[in-house]
């Protein structure tokens, strides 16, 4: 089973982030977490919704499947009636898949399988966050939203259907692209896509490690040999990534366990199955998870200018933190009412009027 490690990334005397156990997954910081989900230039579209040609120059000759098209079809329903279905399209490199599909798992806690069979319906609105029973432990989790992953899971729930409250049927679609037969990309070929990620941001990535990636049921006895990060990236580095972030956020071991689903302690069994509210939002403001760009538009299909978001709040919250505009006890205070009292309280904090 998994197990939370307690050891911490100690800085070496360069000042890289080295991993000081033979017994631990490789992390991320927030830095690399950051530089990899914001690096666009092998997309498939630009911002603007044109294709990128130059995406071109990253593909590896032997990537007989760097364009991934996913079609899918669409069930049409209006005012509660079906009015038919169509086949729709997507556009992915494969780079920018297995990057958006490993920044997932860093935002979310979630391990491969999981997030390779993850279903739109798996995301509540109402509660904004993913409530989902682990395939490999059959326990439940509840994974509340934060801007990374909600900018991933919007991108890529595109245009597609999840099943609906008005009792008619919709197709369940998968979150991410299948390969075949309704099965995501292997683990394996995830793995050697972040690599081959890894090897283009070197920059970023070149920290010396000497920590051998997990095996199997167990793990790979450590080395003295030190090699560079980039060529260790692997799925399983997204769970301990976000463990990481919660563990540096000062996020109680009890809260995070309930989080990621791991199984293996005893308390378990004491836990409620909701999430406190202080906790949600403990999730859901953790700056490693902020992102710099906005994942929805300013306005709707009508031309009307749309509310903040929680989580633009959240992200204007921690800014004004940062720059010394409000102290810590306002922060929380603040915080605290917009998890309490939702988006009203985002209405009434911009000055607008409470509908």
């Amino acid at each position: 089973m998994d197990k939370l490690d307690s050891n911490i990334n100690q800085p070496n005397k360069n000042g890289f982030i080295k991993e000081v156990s033979n017994h631990s997954i490789l992390a991320l910081t927030p830095d690399q977490l950051k530089y990899m989900f914001s690096f666009d230039k092998f997309n498939y579209l630009t911002k603007d919704g044109q294709i990128n040609n130059d995406c071109y120059q990253y593909k590896h000759p032997k990537d007989n499947q760097f364009i991934i098209e996913e079609k899918f079809l669409y069930k049409i329903v209006r005012n509660k009636k079906e009015l038919g279905e169509e086949e729709r399209v997507k556009h992915f490199t494969s780079l920018e898949m297995y990057r958006d599909f490993f920044c997932f798992l860093c935002s979310t806690s979630l391990s491969y399988i999981d997030a390779a069979n993850l279903r739109l319906a798996d995301f509540n609105e109402e509660s904004d966050c993913f409530h989902l029973t682990r395939i490999k432990t059959k326990t439940p989790i509840t994974i509340p939203m934060n801007p990374m992953s909600r900018e991933i899971f919007s991108k890529y729930s595109f245009k597609k259907n999840a099943k609906g409250k008005d009792g008619i049927e919709r197709p369940n679609h998968y979150l991410f692209p299948r390969e075949s037969g309704n099965k995501f990309y292997s683990n394996q070929k995830c793995n050697d896509a972040l690599k081959r990620i890894g090897e283009i941001l070197k920059d970023k990535f070149s920290v010396m490690v000497n920590v051998e990636v997990r095996s199997g049921k167990g793990f790979k006895d450590g080395t003295e040999k030190e090699v560079p990060l980039y060529t260790k990236l692997h799925t399983h580095m997204g769970r301990k990534t976000f463990v990481s972030f919660a563990f540096s956020e000062k996020i109680s071991p009890m809260d995070i366990k309930k989080i990621t689903g791991h199984s293996n302690e005893k308390m378990f069994k004491f836990y409620l199955n909701s999430l406190r509210d202080e906790v949600k939002e403990e999730f859901q403001s953790m700056k490693a998870f902020i992102t710099d760009d906005k994942f929805l538009v300013p306005y709707n299909k009508r031309g009307d200018k749309v509310e903040p978001t929680k989580e633009e709040m959240i992200r204007k919250l921690i800014d004004d933190n940062d720059n010394g505009l409000i102290d810590d006890i306002e922060f929380k205070k603040q915080m605290k009412e917009l998890v309490k009292l939702g988006h009203k309280v985002q209405k009434k904090f911009h000055g607008k009027k409470v509908s």
